[in-house]
């Protein structure tokens, strides 16, 4: 008897390590993040750091000149007033640039910058340190974790050192502008407020990629929130579990595992306690529980407005009066280039045949109105008719155009553009100057949605110079692209 139950004992003990196996195996795999996932994530924050030391040193030098030139202007009316109004000020960018250049200098401030997915980041590769180390894995993917850890917390410090510096920079704009309009010089401070402005706003583009990353990213952490462990981890060690700490499920008794509070009431009971105080207060009972409320409403108002006042909310992107934003000024270059495909079909004469150019297009958006850009065409001839078709290489153009926007989907479209007409029989040819023919074009284009990310356009444009070529085109061009 005494054998048999030790052999089942000892089988029960094997299948519960087996089993336990099983589960490290389990969790082991889903672990194992796509290969490309660090190297996305360290490229990801290198590129915001870089871009974000990049922009706010440039800022930073442009406010600096202008507080030298508005200590200039006003120095002419009054020097002491000049001296204790910018004295400490300018001196503040340089500090600021040392500061935000040297990690070990860091910036104090008793507000912290929280961002969602960047706090998600940083507690993930916390967790899989700390996981890494528990394995007694000491190979070089633990240290690529530990090493990808500090560049994100080192982002997260500049991003914070970057609000106080935006702090300062709003409190400057404000007290210049009163300053400014007591000497009646208040448009000479609008450089100022709106550099001011591009700042704010370029810090506020940088938190948003960082909010929105790549689908490898995100399915890679949500890979990780599918793990129990992680979550548990998340729940205690992430920056938003420090400012709101959050009790475990099921802690509190009878709260049927409901995630609750400590110190603050459920709804059922502030219902109830609402209820009662409303019968026990007499016939005008909602009467005054309106009032109340109303009551209430105001003061948070007046509580809202100190609070934009203050510099809370968006305060810190107002725009000065009048002053329209070039939102793609705080853009990467790359995504301010608009990329293009069109083509223009011409009818047969006596010295070409039916024709169809094939142009493509580079844009670059100035603001969110205009866009400048060039261009090259290859004109291909398909034969005089339906009844003789031959294909031939019948020149090619180069291309400068302009769109304005005017309104809704319609722009101005100008252009000058070079367009050999011959046949290419050797890129020689194309030296000669004098083979091309020019053109002035100015019209319309019509732009309109055609996908998530194409769009179509169609242009009608004129010819200024089409008299002025031997032998004569057209007038009156039309095109068909798509833009993306």
């Amino acid at each position: 008897m005494a054998r048999l139950c030790l052999s089942i004992l000892g089988i029960l003990l094997l299948f519960h390590a087996k089993s336990q196996d099983t589960v490290h195996k389990k969790n082991d795999s889903l672990f194992q993040l796509p290969d490309k996932f660090y190297g996305r994530v360290n490229n990801l924050i290198d590129d915001t750091e870089e871009q974000l030391t990049r922009k706010t040193t440039k800022y930073l030098s442009r406010l600096k000149k202008q507080e030298i030139r508005l200590k200039r202007k006003i120095g002419k009316l009054d020097s002491l007033a000049a001296e204790n109004l910018f004295s400490k000020s300018i001196s503040q960018y340089d500090d600021f640039q040392m500061r935000f250049d040297d990690k070990s200098h860091q910036l104090q401030s008793k507000a912290k910058t929280y961002l969602p997915f960047l706090d998600t980041l940083k507690t993930s590769f916390k967790f899989l340190e700390q996981y890494q180390q528990n394995k007694g894995n000491i190979e070089n993917s633990s240290k690529e974790i530990a090493a990808t850890l500090e560049k994100i917390k080192g982002l997260d410090e500049k991003l914070k050192q970057a609000d106080i510096i935006t702090v300062f920079i709003r409190e400057r704009k404000a007290l210049l502008k009163e300053k400014l309009l007591s000497f009646g010089m208040a448009k000479k401070g609008l450089k100022f407020q709106k550099e001011a402005y591009y700042y704010a706003k370029q810090v506020q583009e940088y938190k948003t990629i960082l909010n929105q990353p790549d689908k490898l990213i995100e399915k890679s952490i949500s890979l990780l929130t599918k793990v129990p462990i992680f979550t548990e981890f998340m729940s205690k060690h992430s920056d938003l579990a420090m400012l709101f700490p959050m009790p475990v499920a099921g802690s509190f008794p009878n709260s049927g595992n409901a995630l609750q509070l400590q110190g603050l009431q459920t709804r059922v009971q502030v219902q109830n306690l609402v209820q009662n105080n409303i019968s026990g207060s007499g016939p005008n009972a909602q009467q005054v529980m309106q009032q109340g409320i109303q009551s209430a409403r105001q003061q948070l108002e007046l509580l809202k407005n100190k609070i934009n006042l203050a510099g809370g909310a968006n305060s810190d992107l107002d725009m000065p009066e009048g002053f329209m934003p070039n939102n793609q000024r705080t853009k990467k270059i790359w995504e301010r280039l608009e990329w293009g495909v069109n083509l223009q079909s011409t009818r047969s004469t006596a010295y070409w045949p039916i024709t169809t150019d094939f142009g493509t297009s580079v844009g670059f958006k100035i603001n969110d109105r205009s866009i400048i850009g060039i261009g090259l065409a290859f004109k291909m001839g398909w034969g005089k008719d339906i009844k003789h078709i031959v294909i031939t290489s019948q020149g090619a153009g180069l291309r400068s155009f302009i769109d304005w926007k005017v309104k809704g989907k319609i722009f101005i479209t100008g252009g000058a553009e070079l367009n050999y007409r011959n046949e290419i029989k050797s890129l020689v040819l194309l030296k000669d100057y004098s083979a091309w023919q020019r053109s002035a074009l100015i019209g319309a284009t019509m732009k309109y949605k055609a996908g998530k990310k194409w769009k179509g356009n169609i242009q009608l444009l004129y010819d200024a110079l089409w008299k002025e070529q031997l032998p004569r085109t057209q007038p009156v061009l039309f095109r068909t692209g798509y833009n993306f």
